[in-house]
């Protein structure tokens, strides 16, 4: 889990750098949404602490947004 939220991280300030396409970012951030979720279906029953949940669901919002606003 710690690696998707650090590689969220790693992706949006490659593209914030210029240094990924939008489509290039779309593509990755669409990929750990896919890895993001699978986990989720698998893990997330087993983790009672509500501020891990809240956290990555946070990150991965941030990581939306920030996608939409690229797009625009």
């Amino acid at each position: 889990m710690a690696d998707i939220l650090a590689r969220t991280s790693e992706i949006t300030q490659e593209y914030a750098n210029g240094k990924l396409s939008l489509e290039e970012f779309n593509t990755l951030t669409a990929q750990l949404e896919a890895k993001y979720e699978e986990i989720i279906d698998i893990d997330f029953d087993d983790i009672d602490d509500e501020d891990i949940r809240d956290a990555i669901d946070d990150k991965f919002d941030e990581m939306k947004d920030t996608r939409k606003e690229a797009e625009f």
